[in-house]
């Protein structure tokens, strides 16, 4: 009983008293590996504790902020894959690319609805840093060779953990894979090794919330890789409802939300270009909450303000809050609202008021105006 009274955090007495615990307890678990500045390695103790989801079944999974290695959270993600809805790994300082080959040659996440990657732009560096010369080669690993590779001392773990799951991993040698990220992508064949890439996201194919918010930084990737990236990850989330992506400098046409018929939320809070992005908005009819909103007035000027404004709230049927705050949406017409009204309605719609446009939509039940200090 005094080593139990000697247990310096929750993990460590759930592993005295080798108990079976509810999915609270492993929640809390998480609460305190957000605290702990050390790598959440292979051979801690607390990692041996959650790799067993019967004892310690997890449905929610934060592990925003901690030094998780990419073999780690694909052991997590295995063991718990059954019961495990929310993934949070925004800001996993030492996840890289070779996670989506450890996720998606292994794991199936049928039940997974939320995901946040925040942070996370470099675990797609091979898309958003790519040059059209370079050959970028990223692992594509057996998670069963990672595993053994780096915690031998687990092996046996690991053989229970395939008995038990129907021996889902496979005993593969590991690989690599060349990635083509050129946009043309002419010279991927089928069957190449390009082809045959998938990001993490084909393994959770019944998403639906994801937050991605950008950590870019000083780097600033091609706006065409940028759709690369958005194209690939979020192919696979069809029955998405909630995106964010806010922060990002350059979102491009976006084009890759338009197959996203369930979407009803979009969050893009400080992203800046978006008078690029007003067409694939507009397609996406389920939209009811959409917040274009800014911090900088100078990033959130539109060319178009009024026809903007008016194309949005008469193409979006079923909007019901909007949030266009620190952009020029709620402003007088500009020069180029004047002239595409005089060349198209030839004046049939008085454009004196700047807020008459959203009259023509009567759903709008909230809308932020606010602009800030100008």
């Amino acid at each position: 009983m005094s080593t139990v009274h000697d247990a310096r955090s929750t993990e460590e007495l759930l592993a005295q008293l080798d108990l079976y615990l509810t999915a609270g307890i492993g929640e809390q678990v998480m609460r305190e590996l957000q605290q702990s500045p050390e790598v959440l390695s292979v051979e801690m103790e607390r990692y041996d504790l959650l790799m067993n989801h019967r004892r310690l079944p997890l449905v929610t999974m934060n592990l925003s902020g901690t030094q998780l290695c990419d073999t780690c959270l694909a052991g997590l993600l295995m063991e718990h894959a059954s019961t495990l809805t929310c993934l949070n790994i925004a800001n996993c300082a030492r996840l890289s690319g070779k996670v989506h080959s450890l996720i998606t040659r292994n794991i199936k996440l049928e039940n997974m609805k939320f995901l946040d990657l925040s942070g996370l732009a470099r675990i797609f560096s091979h898309i958003l840093f790519k040059t059209k010369h370079d050959n970028v080669r990223i692992p594509v690993v057996s998670l069963s060779d990672a595993l053994v590779s780096l915690m031998p001392s687990q092996s046996r773990q690991l053989a229970d953990m395939q008995k038990r799951e129907g021996a889902i991993t496979n005993l593969e040698d590991m690989t690599w894979s060349g990635i083509d990220s050129d946009e043309s992508g002419s010279s991927a064949s089928p069957g190449s090794s390009a082809s045959n890439f998938k990001m993490l996201t084909a393994a959770m194919t019944n998403l639906q919330a994801m937050i991605f918010r950008a950590d870019i930084g000083g780097n600033e990737p091609a706006v065409e890789s940028v759709g690369k990236l958005f194209t690939e990850l979020l192919g696979p989330t069809s029955n998405l409802r909630y995106l964010d992506l806010s922060g990002w400098r350059h979102l491009g046409y976006m084009h890759y939300i338009e197959p996203l018929h369930n979407l009803t939320t979009l969050v893009l809070n400080d992203v800046q270009h978006l008078d690029l992005a007003i067409d694939a908005i507009c397609s996406v009819k389920s939209l009811m909450h959409l917040d274009l909103s800014q911090h900088n007035r100078i990033s959130g000027e539109f060319s178009r303000p009024v026809i903007t404004l008016d194309r949005l709230v008469c193409s979006l049927p079923l909007l019901t809050a909007l949030d266009i705050s620190g952009t020029n949406l709620a402003s007088s017409p500009s020069n180029d609202d004047w002239l595409e009204f005089n060349n198209a309605f030839e004046h049939s719609r008085s454009m004196q008021e700047p807020i008459q446009a959203c009259m023509f939509c009567s759903n709008i039940s909230d809308l932020f105006l606010v602009t800030g200090p100008s």
